[in-house]
């Protein structure tokens, strides 16, 4: 009889050892909804924004300032490609790759971080953006996601200089 009650026992025990082991534990990865590819087909300045450069100062730039051919030069010169097809894509690792769509050819770009749900930074470095040597930073707020389009009020901060040519 003693010998049956430790037999139960043991095998109970292996049992629940066994069940609990196996159980499916692993926290499932949150990966950020603004993980994705995107080509800049709009910008338009929301606030003043003050750019500055080495040869001419401080550039002015007033709110309401269609910016996207700026914004396409200065990102988008490191890659040759039209506008159309440049992708900038941000990864769930918070890395930045810029590439022309149907080329194998890619750059590192920088990183990205999310500041709030509706906010997002990115880290531009000297690669990304050639006319600036330490690269730049660019916030967005008031980010938006609708049918795979992100919209946002972009806000430039230079580190250190912006050298725009």
């Amino acid at each position: 009889m003693k010998n049956l009650k430790f037999s139960v026992i043991a095998i109970l025990f292996v049992s629940i050892v066994l069940i609990i082991g196996c159980s499916d534990d692993d926290p499932v990865e949150e990966v950020s909804p603004l993980v994705g590819k995107y080509t800049i087909t709009n910008a338009t300045s929301t606030s003043v924004l003050t750019l500055k450069t080495n040869e001419i100062g401080d550039i002015p730039v007033a709110a309401g300032t269609n910016i996207t051919q700026m914004i396409q030069e200065a990102l988008l010169s490191a890659i040759t490609c039209t506008p159309t097809k440049s992708i900038i894509e941000l990864r769930k690792d918070n890395s930045i790759f810029m590439f022309c769509n149907g080329s194998e050819s890619e750059i590192n770009a920088g990183t990205w971080s999310e500041v709030s749900d509706t906010e997002i930074k990115l880290n531009l470095n000297s690669t990304a953006v050639p006319a600036s040597p330490t690269g730049i930073a660019l916030t967005i707020k008031n980010v938006v996601i609708t049918d795979n389009k992100l919209t946002g009020e972009p806000m430039f901060l230079c580190q250190n200089q912006c050298l725009l040519e």
